[in-house]
């Protein structure tokens, strides 16, 4: 990956096998305790420690269920997240740190592990406090139909809805924020004015370096939303990536004179090696 210039985010999605999301919504269980799951981090830290294309970790997939921001307790994603962060950082502090959210915040329900509202009042601490990224997960209704995905105009409040659960963090600088899933078959008008509304959101912060992001997904058997490549694995779907070209390195290159890409995120947040 390095050789082609890729980098990557290493990601803890499971404690069991299975697709999806954890469906407890929880990095412990039955088989896996938090003790055990912060030593696999510290195991992977060290393990690709001299290996600058693996530049961080993302904790846990999707928190939700039982999990919560703050208060304490073992379900705590908040506290949890900020000792494996910790732990990570003890064995290698050039990685990112990137701490996904919620469902349920602050008496509101978002996307599992997209909902950052409770970082308003109990944000993330690391003992390198530059290493944290944000992370939220955005997708349309086609997806799962949210309430706040209907009625003919629901692509105006989209914004507010947002700033609401993460874009806050950028807004005000408090932290960057990788959206790290976002995607849609664009089958429906409802999937289009979504995804026009995002990219719209999106493509100053991105090109100002607040907010990165990771298209879920570059192959084509995800069954809610396809891919990037075609059923072939080798052509791209030309309509998604004209979709998404307001946020693409090249066309930020081409509007502001510059190349920004992931690098503008991460490279202002991550010390030298």
């Amino acid at each position: 990956a390095g050789h082609i210039g890729l980098n990557i985010i290493l990601d803890s999605h499971r404690i069991s096998a299975g697709d999806g999301a954890e469906a407890a919504g929880l990095w412990h269980g039955p088989g896996l305790s938090e003790d055990r799951w912060v030593e696999n981090w510290r195991g992977l830290a060290r393990r690709y420690r001299d290996m600058p294309a693996v530049i961080a970790a993302d904790l846990f997939n999707e928190p939700h269920g039982l999990a919560h921001w703050g208060g304490g307790g073992p379900n705590d994603w908040a506290r949890a997240a900020e000792r494996a962060g910790d732990a990570i950082l003890a064995e290698n502090p050039n990685w990112l740190i990137v701490v996904e959210g919620v469902a349920k915040a602050e008496g509101s329900h978002y996307w599992d592990g997209g909902n950052l509202a409770g970082a308003r009042l109990r944000p993330i601490r690391l003992s390198r406090p530059a290493q944290l990224v944000y992370s939220a997960h955005v997708y349309p209704a086609s997806v799962y139909g949210q309430p706040w995905l209907k009625g003919p105009d629901f692509a105006a409040h989209l914004p507010e809805i947002w700033r609401r659960h993460w874009a806050f963090l950028f807004e005000q600088a408090d932290a960057p924020v990788l959206i790290g899933e976002f995607g849609a078959r664009l089958d429906t008008a409802a999937d289009r004015a979504w995804l026009q509304a995002l990219t719209r959101f999106l493509a100053r912060p991105a090109a100002e370096g607040r907010v990165a992001w990771t298209y879920w997904a570059w192959n084509p058997n995800s069954t809610d939303t396809g891919g990037i490549l075609q059923d072939d694995w080798e052509a791209p779907q030309h309509a998604r990536l004209a979709a998404i070209r307001p946020l693409l390195p090249e066309a930020r290159h081409a509007r502001h004179g510059r190349l920004p890409s992931v690098a503008m995120l991460f490279g202002a947040v991550k010390p030298p090696s």
